[in-house]
């Protein structure tokens, strides 16, 4: 967005693209800089838009609206680009590869006012562009990654760029609890050994289905596997789709159920195949609930922490949040 920033959207604009971890990134950052200066990010239906439109005009509260469905009027999409007001903004959220040819309305938004991320169809695109996106991070954490280091990790693990972002994160908090800056192959090669070593889905399914007797047997397996690779506490807390990130997924799950959103609703703002929500994800967010998934996700917050402060114990404490959090099975769960 040309001249624009998340802390002054335009009245309307679009995000869009394939590469979905960079889009959603984004509506991150749109997060926090809202909370960051007053306004309101909501995610809207079609019916809503006018309702808050009204809303933002009367109250003068400032609001940003997240729209996936954008079924309205093309009038009503002109005419909110000739509001001089900054009170009020629509994002018209486009998960799809943003080609020259766009559906309306999205071919109202003003080309400096389209945010896109778009995954390159060629291979050796896709890999200078993962190469780029490293060298990038590290250099925003003020971390120093040679080159032929991200090379080097993108060649072992791919060009997904969820994937890549999760083992630089799991390698800069080890670079910083070590007091270094200096990102080499020795330190990829020790997070990267455990997560090809481990089976965390026999951790993930026992947490879901909150039995505390079969969760304890498969942390015990997990400790003794990972003997060898090292303390597996950061790959439990860290991992793109271990027990905490999926934690976190059924807590948007329950939050988006209290709604009353539907099975496919739930898939498109998570980002998650329907199928795997509805047989994975909406049984454990049931089984759980906000306020419980709520206070797991601060318990096991607190955990982290106390790791990177060099606290004593982290697998311990790490085991007992998990473990006291799950209530005995009962019959029928």
């Amino acid at each position: 967005m040309k001249g624009r920033s998340w802390s002054n959207p335009p009245p309307l604009f679009m995000l869009g693209g394939s590469e979905d971890f960079l889009v959603s990134r984004e509506l991150q950052k749109a997060n926090i800089a809202c909370r960051s200066f007053g306004r309101r990010l909501i995610y809207a239906a079609p019916e809503e838009v006018e309702d808050h439109l009204q809303e933002s005009d009367t109250w003068g509260s400032s609001l940003l609206l997240v729209l996936e469905e954008p079924e309205l009027p093309e009038e009503f999409f002109k005419e909110l680009l000739g509001r001089k007001e900054n009170n009020f903004s629509l994002l018209l959220l486009y998960r799809k590869e943003v080609g020259e040819k766009l559906p309306s309305p999205f071919t109202l938004v003003p080309g400096p006012y389209r945010l896109v991320f778009n995954k390159p169809s060629v291979r050796k695109d896709r890999e200078r562009g993962a190469l780029k996106f490293l060298l990038e991070e590290a250099k925003r954490e003020s971390l120093n990654l040679p080159e032929s280091v991200g090379e080097a990790l993108v060649s072992l693990v791919g060009d997904d760029l969820g994937t890549l972002y999760h083992e630089f994160l799991k390698a800069s908090l080890l670079a910083r609890a070590r007091g270094v800056t200096d990102l080499d192959a020795s330190l990829f090669r020790e997070i990267l050994r455990p997560s090809s070593d481990t089976d965390l889905r026999p951790v993930i399914s026992s947490l879901g289905m909150r039995d505390h007797v079969a969760l304890l047997k498969s942390l015990h397996r997990l400790r003794v596997q990972s003997e060898n690779t090292g303390d597996p506490v950061m790959l439990l807390l860290r991992a793109k789709g271990g027990p905490a990130d999926q934690v976190l997924l059924w807590y948007q799950i329950s939050l988006l159920l209290e709604k009353g959103a539907s099975p496919d609703e739930i898939a498109s703002r998570t980002g998650v195949q329907k199928w795997a929500i509805e047989r994975d994800g909406i049984p454990s967010a049931k089984r759980w609930g906000s306020e419980k998934l709520s206070r797991l996700i601060a318990d096991l917050s607190s955990v982290e922490g106390a790791l990177l402060r060099g606290a004593p114990s982290p697998w311990n404490a790490l085991v007992s949040v998990l473990a006291s959090s799950c209530e005995p099975p009962t019959v029928g769960r």
